[in-house]
């Protein structure tokens, strides 16, 4: 870090804490994708994170989401600070180079409509975690906001 341009972090936590942090797998399990800018990865990295899942779709339309795939995947390979993760091994391999390892998740599935073969490739393009609904109904799942049962 530019020590010239950001203060050193305030660290709240004890050194035994830290060692543990250290040490330990730390994943934060939902993110947006604004944690791909440089600053805020750094911020997790310092703060003893080592893999997120990022949101690349909610319950936007297709376009939008593979917008935001593109877009996303583009920062991530930019970045000094990020790798995708694919699998539970790159995970840790890029833990252990000192970067964010970058799950790739959604939280709601509208976008897949009827076209399950948007699973596959968003699969190909990285997607590993994709909740089916989030407030509203999909057709795959109702959400947690759904009056209907």
């Amino acid at each position: 870090m530019n020590t010239a341009t950001q203060p050193d972090p305030i660290v709240f936590a004890s050194q035994e804490t830290q060692a543990m942090h250290r040490e330990m797998l730390v994943w934060d399990c939902l993110s947006l994708i604004y944690i791909l800018d440089d600053s805020y990865a750094q911020q997790s990295l310092e703060g003893g994170v080592n893999a997120v899942n990022v949101t690349f779709g909610t319950e936007e339309d297709w376009e939008t989401v593979l917008r935001n795939f593109e877009l996303g995947l583009a920062k991530i390979e930019r970045s000094p600070l990020l790798a995708l993760a694919l699998t539970a091994d790159d995970v840790l391999r890029i833990k252990a180079q000192g970067k964010l390892a970058i799950i790739i998740g959604t939280q709601g599935s509208s976008f897949i409509e009827k076209d399950l073969y948007r699973i596959e490739l968003l699969h190909r393009l990285g997607l590993r975690i994709c909740g089916l609904a989030y407030t509203g109904g999909t057709l795959h799942a109702d959400g947690c906001g759904e009056k209907r049962n």
